[in-house]
């Protein structure tokens, strides 16, 4: 604990050392750490709590089931790391390279990502809880079936969110500022927006259609909680009448795809 752990004295023995003490005592509480390498290390359940890693290589380290908490990775390179399931709480990832970086499964609260590359990534079933994305670029991401509630991908001040054909397949967003954000070519089927920030949003060429009125539905509401719908409550336009009579379409199918 407390430990200063710079590149300067650092050598392979030292990385063995240190490796053979994290697989012992899986924890990094209060340790300073600049310029290690800790690539391809086996760090199942590693605790981080208040440590501070700078430009430290977690390259195709395995990560998962960590539990991360008030820490800051400034200048980290988690590329190909393996982050699954593991528990983000308070921390700060800036400037950190998080290509192809595995997360599905994970929690991650009140965490900052800020000026950092987070491409062929995988976030899928993860949950996004008061976050904050700024300045980071976003691309071919996967964040299916993830939930997202109280998180800022983008605000006017620091610039705009790129989620470039990243997947969004079932994701849910709460109370999500998604301002000037870039969606272009992004897979949004079956996504749910429960009082969300869409000003000036790119979609263009996304993927929005899918399952809204069955799907939806059920996934709002409690597992003890049923719902009656009257259709006769509403008129339906006669365009999509008109489709339906062409296409000898069921009204499951219409209500499945035109919401």
């Amino acid at each position: 604990s407390g430990r200063l752990i710079k590149m300067g004295s650092y050598s392979a023995y030292h990385k063995y050392v240190l490796l053979e003490q994290l697989a012992k005592q899986p924890s990094l509480e209060g340790d300073h750490l600049e310029g290690v390498d800790l690539s391809e290390g086996r760090f199942r359940r590693l605790g981080f709590s208040h440590t501070e890693c700078l430009n430290t290589s977690f390259k195709q380290a395995d990560l998962s089931d960590a539990d991360v908490r008030n820490s800051t990775f400034k200048g980290a390179i988690l590329r190909s790391a393996n982050l699954s399931e593991a528990s983000v709480e308070r921390s700060h990832f800036l400037g950190s390279d998080m290509i192809e970086l595995k997360a599905p499964r994970s929690v991650f609260y009140k965490t900052r990502f800020e000026g950092s590359s987070v491409i062929k990534a995988d976030f899928s079933f993860s949950r996004i809880l008061q976050c904050r994305f700024l300045n980071t670029d976003f691309h071919s991401v996967d964040f299916s079936r993830s939930v997202w509630v109280h998180s800022t991908i983008a605000d006017n001040h620091l610039g705009n969110a790129s989620l470039i054909r990243s997947r969004f397949v079932g994701a849910t967003f709460t109370d999500v500022s998604l301002a000037k954000a870039n969606f272009a070519g992004a897979d949004l089927s079956e996504a749910l927006f429960i009082h969300v920030d869409l000003g000036q949003v790119n979609f263009k060429e996304a993927k929005l259609t899918g399952g809204a009125f069955y799907d939806k539905i059920a996934r709002i509401l409690p597992a003890d909680v049923n719902v009656i719908i009257n259709k006769d409550s509403w008129r339906v336009p006669e365009i999509f009448r008109l489709i339906q009579n062409k296409g000898n379409i069921e009204d499951r199918e219409m209500y499945h795809t035109f919401n």
